[in-house]
């Protein structure tokens, strides 16, 4: 018996030494092309479904210490109200039975019962994609996303799905809803679930993954382990079903199976069950300072310490001009770290990514990527082809055997990475004449903060400034007339606490001044008030031709007057 999908068998040519072929229990194995359109029904299935006669569990029971993993999305969805409109970004991640309708009817039920709750929702899965392939592939769409919640299911090995969960863990704040896989046939109905009896029994049965190491990779990893396995069986106990008429195939669900699916997903999510309030904005992964304004003074100048990787502006009217962002001294779209690449090219007829893969070692641009292929040999498994920046220019030639690193050393390619030989070959199809295989390198955040206001009240606007930061310490400083727009700041910190601290605040109330005493034929200066703010003092005898005489924070240089000049003029320019 087997945990990893049965309709699913895939493998990369030569490039690959681990070769998985799959077995159902119930179910004979099958030639590779029937099982691949097993595989891929999921994505014929784009109708909504019509939940008609359906009843969910209504004894089902939810096990308070996973909700409680769950906590910060709960307590964002369960506070809403008429001034509370928060943003809360879902994403659905896995394989074909994430593509089938059961997300749909998640989504249209999470978005009735939180009426004020500004939803975004994406549907990320790839079909055929086990978790060792989705720890590669969320790198380029789910971590740049940075949702507050991800529902998850997957596939795969222990090895595999540690990488993804540690991957999300590490590098989003999301809280993770973790599927456990629902039964295949009816022996799993009545399988062993003590995960101390199932020790030292076979690793590769669907009951000890779903009872010994999903629990286990879950609990390391703070994520709540969603019971759709125990719902399933449950409601075929209470209404006398057999798994296979919740089946459409050996795998995927029918519609009843998506309206089970759908409620038990829902069950850790709907209004009414017990969880542990939180409050979304103070302490743990996300923190919220708030912008204290003086009318009488307004900011035009802020300077702030956090700890972090993101920092966003939540703002509430529209305030002319903009507000100019820099992180450690750089304009957001300077800084190397915060671009990365995103998800490129399938493989024509499928929804593979064509290379799963691609890095870089040196700092990238923002520019779009593009792969012409001259050449595919030896039944597909040797790729040529050269690889253009819109930026950077031609980069240089490779082939899919060897590790690929481009001239600039911007795009690296690891063999056994690529899809798009085995994919032509699974279709019995040849390459597209035209084909080429394109990614953008992206980052998110603005150098440059427009402040809007809400639409509907308590419905504030929230800009990304950066994400994608090193984790650690930095300093962030907003300048501008429309900071009278910003009304908050929120930073998060995928590991560890976030923190965030003013260091200076300046207006025309506390706006630095330069003191200036005489003392032994010398001038020293001083700058009064700018807390947290340096100052470059700079001199002039014409106000055209100015001269940096040093940095200013509270002391500063001395000055001995030049007995030829006929006018001496000091000023601070304020960094």
């Amino acid at each position: 018996m087997s945990f990893i999908a049965p309709h699913f068998d895939l493998h990369t040519g030569s490039h690959l030494k681990r070769v998985s072929r799959v077995h159902c229990p119930t179910t004979p194995h099958r030639p590779r092309a029937n099982t691949w359109a097993t595989g891929l029904a999921a994505l014929l299935l784009a109708s909504s479904l019509a939940v008609g006669a359906f009843e969910p569990l209504t004894d089902f029971v939810v096990a308070p210490t996973q909700t409680a993993r769950l906590a910060r999305t709960l307590s964002l969805m369960r506070l809403s109200g008429p001034m509370n409109r928060p943003v809360v970004r879902v994403i659905f991640y896995g394989q074909s039975i994430t593509i089938y309708p059961w997300w749909q009817e998640v989504s249209e039920r999470l978005k009735a019962a939180y009426p004020y709750v500004r939803f975004e929702i994406q549907n990320l899965a790839i079909s055929g994609f086990m978790a060792d392939r989705l720890a590669q592939a969320c790198e380029y769409d789910v971590i740049p996303a940075q949702p507050d919640l991800i529902i998850l299911h997957a596939y795969g090995w222990e090895d595999g799905f540690k990488d993804l969960l540690g991957k999300l863990r590490s590098r989003t704040t999301a809280d993770i809803l973790v599927q456990r896989d629902h039964p295949l046939s009816e022996a799993e109905l009545v399988e062993e679930t003590d995960p101390a009896r199932l020790e030292g029994t076979n690793p590769e049965t669907w009951e000890y993954k779903n009872y010994v190491w999903l629990p286990r990779q879950v609990e390391l990893n703070g994520c709540c382990l969603a019971d759709v396995r125990g719902y399933w069986k449950r409601y075929c106990q209470v209404h006398n079903l057999s798994v296979r008429q919740l089946l459409g195939d050996p795998t995927h669900p029918n519609e009843e199976g998506n309206h089970v699916m759908a409620a038990a997903v829902l069950a850790y999510l709907l209004p009414g069950l017990p969880f542990v309030q939180v409050r979304p904005w103070k302490g743990g992964r996300a923190v919220e300072w708030t912008h204290v304004r003086d009318p009488a003074g307004p900011t035009r100048k802020l300077a702030l310490s956090f700890t972090g990787t993101r920092v966003d502006a939540v703002t509430d009217r529209v305030q002319p001009g903009s507000v100019s962002v820099r992180l450690d001294g750089r304009a957001p779209s300077e800084i190397p770290e915060l671009r990365g690449f995103r998800r490129g090219t399938t493989v024509p007829g499928l929804p593979w990514p064509a290379v799963t893969v691609i890095g870089s070692r040196a700092p990238l641009l923002t520019e779009t990527w593009t792969l012409s292929i001259t050449a595919i040999l030896e039944s597909n498994n040797r790729i040529e082809f050269h690889v253009d920046g819109s930026k950077t220019g031609f980069d240089g030639k490779g082939t899919s055997l060897t590790t690929f690193v481009s001239n600039s050393g911007r795009v690296v390619i690891p063999p056994g990475t690529w899809l798009l030989g085995y994919g032509l070959i699974l279709q019995g199809i040849p390459l597209p004449t035209d084909y080429q295989i394109q990614w953008n390198c992206e980052w998110v955040g603005v150098d440059a903060l427009e402040c809007s206001a809400p639409e509907a009240p308590g419905g504030y606007p929230v800009t990304t400034l950066a994400a994608g930061l090193t984790d650690g310490k930095h300093r962030l400083e907003l300048e501008g007339l429309a900071l009278a727009g910003v009304r908050a700041l929120r930073i998060y910190r995928p590991t560890g606490t976030a923190e965030i601290q003013l260091l200076g605040s300046l207006s025309a109330l506390n706006a630095p001044r330069l003191r200036m005493e005489t003392s032994q034929g010398r001038l020293r200066f001083q700058m009064e008030g700018g807390e947290g703010f340096s100052a470059l003092l700079e001199t002039s005898t014409d106000l055209l031709q100015w001269r940096e005489l040093g940095r200013l924070t509270t002391e500063g240089p001395s000055w001995t007057p030049d007995s030829t000049d006929s006018q001496r003029l000091f000023r601070l320019r304020v960094e």
